[in-house]
């Protein structure tokens, strides 16, 4: 496979998981100030909620990280990339974790969180999601524990609120979700009928009921199916035609994937019975695969995606997944405690609330991009080489990030490397 061609044909990935992002940071500032576009007799269809529904966007995150975490074994990688690939993504997923701990920490420390305040400017009552958090003394040693721990093994939202960060309910299930597609890959990957292999565990996945295991699956079975290479597009009316086909895929899946559990209720009852109720949990897999295929086959879809600001977006995904909750609460809220003194209406002051958490959180994500995200990555590929592998020190470079393909790409290559060097 030519290099350049490799790096480039799943670039577009990246800005899937940026455009994700920033609907889960869209998705807060709803649950925390217009809850009726959340869930409710008055929850919009999906065709409304498809473009800030923050649980459709998560799911899509967690189908991609089946699919990308696959890329370096089904290119050629062999064991070797799923041996160094499981090493290094505690490290790739704990040192971001980390920073933002460290940030909320500090946040908490000096009184700079205002959700409690701005939930009773905006006449929430006590206990609702706004008002819970941040209401426990700062604690280094709580702190720690949770960056490092229970953050990956033993997070209990919704049980406990004593959280620097909520969105790290995603980081055990992202963790989980990794090394079980690892496993996978060491145990069938290569086999002539591994499909049949997929759609066991699939079944088994929907009976116990572990939808984002399903979607780690989905997802690193359609990189099998695609055997990592991006389908080239065709020319001429069998383009137009697969366009216009991939445009109802993606608009379908946004749909389908797009409906909260309130509107399925609302339009088709209550379900029937467990089985129905965990089949009708699957549906935001459905859109999230239907979605990705979509832009994967498509050459108006890649074109659109692998636009400057979409890769943009991208490469700062995952520090911007971390930091904005923080934003909100601390500096989105006193922004809206300000605009209500003001004499502002609770629609505006939320909008301003909504533009200042955006703003800051793209900037300190930008930042966390090319400082945190680096160290990351090099911690990782470092413990690897030191206690697993002591023949090839990975040089620690202050870069800007690099998307997650790439990355699985320049992975590939490496073992491949190694492995010639071997006598």
């Amino acid at each position: 496979m030519d290099a350049k061609h490799s790096r480039d044909d799943f670039l577009f990935l990246d800005s899937v998981r940026g455009i994700a992002a920033v609907v889960v940071v869209v998705w807060h500032q709803i649950v925390a100030f217009l809850p009726a576009l959340k869930g409710g007799p008055t929850v919009p269809p999906p065709w409304v909620t498809m473009f800030y529904n923050g649980d459709f966007a998560v799911d899509l995150f967690f189908v991609l990280s089946g699919f990308v975490l696959s890329l370096s074994f089904v290119r050629g990688g062999g064991v070797e990339s799923l041996r160094s690939a499981a090493v290094r993504r505690y490290f790739r997923l704990a040192v971001p974790v980390g920073a933002s701990v460290f940030l909320s920490y500090l946040l908490l420390r000096f009184g700079l969180y205002y959700n409690r305040q701005a939930a009773v400017a905006a006449g929430f009552s006590p206990g609702y999601w706004l008002d819970v958090w941040n209401n426990f003394p700062a604690s280094r040693s709580g702190a720690l524990t949770e960056a490092v721990y229970k953050a990956f093994f033993a997070f209990e939202v919704p049980r406990t609120y004593n959280t620097y960060n909520n969105i790290l309910w995603t980081m055990q299930i992202e963790f989980a979700g990794s090394l079980f597609v690892f496993a996978f890959h060491a145990l069938f990957g290569g086999l002539r009928n591994r499909f049949w292999a997929y759609l066991v565990l699939a079944v088994v996945l929907i009976c116990k009921g572990w939808v984002s295991g399903l979607e780690f699956l989905v997802g690193a079975a359609f990189c099998d199916l695609l055997g990592g290479r991006a389908p080239r597009p065709g020319a001429g009316a069998l383009s137009v035609a697969v366009g216009a086909v991939c445009l109802v895929a993606v608009l379908a899946g946004m749909v389908i994937g797009g409906a909260t559990p309130d509107w399925l209720t609302q339009k088709f009852g209550p379900p029937s019975s467990v089985t129905v109720e965990r089949l009708a949990a699957c549906h935001r897999t459905v859109g999230a695969l239907l979605l990705l295929a979509g832009y994967t086959y498509s050459a108006w879809g890649r074109w659109l995606l692998t636009r400057r600001p979409l890769v943009f977006l991208g490469r700062i995904s995952f520090p911007l997944y971390l930091v904005h909750i923080l934003v909100e609460l601390s500096l989105g809220c006193y922004v809206y405690l300000v605009c209500r003194q003001d004499g502002w209406s609770h629609l505006d002051a939320v909008l301003a609330c909504a533009a200042v958490t955006i703003a800051v959180s793209i900037f300190l994500a930008w930042i966390g991009s090319w400082t945190v995200e680096p160290a990351s990555i090099w911690l990782g590929r470092w413990v690897y080489a030191t206690i697993f592998r002591r023949d090839q020190l990975p040089a620690y470079k202050l870069i800007e990030h690099a998307p997650e393909t790439a990355a699985a790409d320049r992975e590939t290559a490496r073992v491949r490397e190694t492995a010639r060097d071997k006598p």
